[in-house]
């Protein structure tokens, strides 16, 4: 979460080196970078924090296997956004210029948009193999 200060009319913002910080000013982009720290006019801004980070997400798949054993396997992902600018534009990464937490969830967005790409391969190859291989 990045580290908002408040003063009567302006804000300090801080970030980590592990976000990636894009500052639109009046609908366009202004600055952009991992670990910024720079002041800012809260009435004309809006932030976004996208983490450069791995990112490990966790689901449950129920399946069979071909000798048609019912099966369950838990699959761990882990992931990491390259383009931190066209992540944001596809899902809300935008901060509260009070307190610097996410407006939205969108790491869980991802993690289940991640979760559900990978079922079918994962399920592809349980339904392949016999109950004691898996």
């Amino acid at each position: 979460m990045a580290h908002i200060s408040k003063f009567p009319f302006y804000r300090h913002l801080r970030a980590e080196p592990n976000q990636y910080i894009l500052h639109y000013r009046n609908g366009k982009l202004a600055r952009s970078g991992a670990g910024l720290a720079y002041w800012f006019l809260p009435l004309s801004a809006a932030v976004a924090q996208v983490p450069v980070e791995d990112v490990q997400t966790t689901f449950v798949l129920r399946e069979r296997s071909s000798d048609v054993q019912e099966v369950t396997v838990q699959a761990t992902l882990t992931y990491r956004i390259a383009d931190a600018e066209k992540a944001a534009q596809r899902v809300n990464f935008s901060i509260s210029l009070d307190t610097g937490a996410w407006v939205e969830q969108p790491l869980q967005r991802l993690n289940n948009l991640w979760a559900n790409w990978s079922r079918h391969p994962v399920r592809a190859r349980l339904i392949e193999m016999n109950v004691v291989d898996i």
